[in-house]
């Protein structure tokens, strides 16, 4: 759990409370709680609320804002693939909207007598400072900073889109719409982290691979499949302990309708993702060889492995296979990816961290210890000295870059051979 000791805007708080609050970050949802300053059971304010609240694997979450007169707080809450703001009132634990859109909002902000300040981007706006009135409206932006940047550059069309799910009901997910070239295009399926992130209406800061592949003549799509964070518990429940096996044919299925639109070319696709996206390219390659390229950022292949490595090795695991590894081991073992490593014919590129504590090193090696050993599929590891598991958003500038021409250089290698575009850029080691 977090606990923030907030700083009161005005100079009353509910009776017998003080400026403690805290959130559970363990399990799959991230509620809201306050504590009696002088003891007593602290109160969940949102248990009755079905989103969480929003969450980054930068840190804890954006602390709450006290509203002046002390009767509500301000949070940010994961929405269907949106991060909003809303107020909760302390008596009631009524929800209300109050900083909306189709974009996601990362930070809050107040000072006594002042309006309240917050952070906001979307697919193509990279982050600006804004502020509104306490009730939402008089929405003023105060930042532009990458304004005159942006105008000189042509921008691709990103789409939410609806698809039908082989396991009932819809998925969301974005489509990354090609700038140039015919149709159908080549497609990048990228498959986001957690396993309970979301993709949605955000500036692609760690995968801007995505904006250079779509004006090289590349659709993407970052679909949020099931166990997807901001569509609720039930939705994020769905994928416990089957991991890969649930949400894979999620992620065919969405291709094949693509397809069928005459928007994607099956015979030109690629998967690329980080974190639990690098487990579930790594999973895909060893259940489909459906794709021609593959590049697999920071993974978990090994989830027993996993379990006494990583940072969060010992509690995440269990609350994700349902289970403690002394008595759910098969499920561990079913659900690695090392396990199907001899089956990959797809050419596959590792991208990891040396000091990555969250997916340790150690996961990326294994795989590709397997893929060399087996012999079926070209394949290329690339250590990242010094890099942690944030690398992409808070790492070295020569790490990131590098990342992404690796990425795109490695599928259009693969997947257009001859009919590739021009390189991108000379692509050198990573820097130390």
């Amino acid at each position: 759990m977090t606990l923030w000791r907030l700083r009161r805007l005005g100079r009353r708080f509910p009776p017998a409370l003080r400026p403690a609050l805290v959130a559970t970050l363990g399990g799959e949802m991230t509620r809201v709680w306050l504590v009696p300053a002088d003891g007593g059971p602290p109160r969940n304010l949102t248990a009755a609320y079905d989103r969480s609240i929003y969450t980054t694997p930068a840190g804890p979450p954006a602390p709450p804002v006290w509203s002046p007169d002390g009767a509500a707080l301000t949070v940010l809450v994961a929405d269907a693939g949106n991060v909003h703001a809303v107020r909760i009132a302390l008596e009631s634990g009524a929800v209300r909207p109050l900083i909306t859109g189709e974009r996601q909002v990362t930070l809050l902000s107040a000072v006594p007598g002042g309006p309240l300040a917050f952070a906001a981007n979307d697919p193509l706006t990279p982050g600006d400072v804004l502020v509104c009135g306490w009730d939402g409206g008089g929405e003023r932006r105060l930042t532009d900073l990458n304004g005159a940047l942006l105008a000189e550059l042509a921008l691709p069309r990103v789409e939410r889109r609806r698809f039908r799910s082989p396991n009932g009901g819809e998925i969301e997910g974005w489509l990354v719409h090609p700038l140039a070239g015919r149709r159908p295009a080549p497609l990048l399926v990228h498959i986001h982290g957690g396993p309970h992130s979301f993709s949605g209406n955000a500036f692609k800061v760690s995968s801007f691979y995505e904006y250079v592949l779509a004006g090289r003549g590349w659709a993407t799509l970052a679909l949020n499949p099931s166990g997807s964070g901001s569509y609720g518990r039930d939705f994020m429940r769905s994928l416990l302990g089957r991991w890969g096996e649930y949400d894979l044919p999620e992620q065919l299925a969405a291709i094949d309708q693509l397809v069928a639109e005459g928007i994607a070319d099956p015979e030109r696709l690629a998967v690329t993702g980080y974190s639990y996206g690098g487990y579930m390219t790594a999973w895909v390659v060893g259940h489909t060889d459906r794709f021609q390229a593959a590049v697999v950022g920071a993974p978990v292949t090994n989830l027993e492995s996993f379990f006494g490595t990583a940072d969060i090795g010992m509690w995440f695991g269990p609350g994700e296979m349902l289970g403690d590894i002394f008595t759910t081991r098969e499920t561990y073992r079913r659900l690695s990816p090392v396990q199907y490593v001899d089956r990959v014919t797809t050419p596959t590129l590792i991208l990891h961290g040396e000091a990555d504590d969250r997916c340790p090193i150690g996961q990326g090696e294994e795989f590709f210890t397997g893929l060399v050993a087996a012999g079926r599929a070209p394949c290329e590891f690339v250590r990242y000295p010094g890099a942690s598991h944030l690398f992409l958003g808070q790492g070295r500038p020569s790490h990131r870059v590098d990342y992404c021409r690796r990425v795109v250089e490695w599928v259009e290698r693969y997947v257009l051979g001859a009919g590739a575009p021009e390189r991108v850029a000379a692509v050198t080691p990573a820097e130390d």
